[in-house]
């Protein structure tokens, strides 16, 4: 089967039916929020990084270091 017979298998207007409930739950997980708790509760779930280790990281603008 060709690419473009594939892709005209599936009409994603017509083909999946979705209720008003459906709907709503994409809607309230599209951008989820966080309290301040589970905020500090996701920080700390991250492990300490060592200055040195972050200083030998790779920037965007390459290796040398920003200066003001």
């Amino acid at each position: 089967m060709r690419l473009r017979e594939e892709a005209d298998l599936l009409d994603l207007e017509t083909d999946i039916p979705t209720t008003v409930e459906d709907a709503r739950a994409l809607r309230r997980t599209r951008f989820p929020t966080l309290d301040f708790e589970a905020y500090l509760e996701f920080l700390e779930s991250f492990d300490d990084a060592e200055p040195a280790a972050l200083a030998r990281r790779r920037g965007p603008g390459g290796s040398e270091k920003f200066e003001l």
